[in-house]
């Protein structure tokens, strides 16, 4: 899908000159006018376009891998959480649903923990 720039500039003036009809918006300044079309520029822009910012995100994602700067998603358990996790996950009479249980996790999230720290 295709907007050119005319019909999206056409779209912000009349929803602007609308507005500023509104009793509310009556002593807004011109400035603050800009700054509310730049806005909605972008708003449509994103909206028109999803693929294009999720390529650029996956581009800078990527940059950011080569550079060693991203690591992802950090785990919010601790190591000595981790640690006594697998002990349960691995010697534990309890089967799998039972110690998620007693860490108050799911069981999937269970064998993706042990799985990442070579367990199991």
């Amino acid at each position: 899908m295709f907007i050119s720039k005319e019909i999206v500039d056409q779209i912000i003036e009349e929803y602007v000159e609308t507005l500023s009809l509104h009793p509310v918006f009556v002593d807004v300044d011109e400035t603050t006018w800009t700054e509310v079309k730049s806005v909605l520029r972008i708003i449509i822009h994103r909206k028109a376009y999803p693929e294009k910012l999720k390529k650029a995100q996956l581009a800078g994602v990527q940059r950011a891998k080569e550079r060693g700067v991203y690591k992802g998603k950090r785990s919010k358990i601790s190591d000595e959480r981790l640690e006594s996790i697998k002990i349960d996950f691995v010697s534990s009479n309890l089967n799998k649903q039972e110690v998620a249980d007693k860490w108050g996790i799911s069981r999937a999230y269970l064998y993706q923990l042990c799985r990442k720290k070579d367990v199991a």
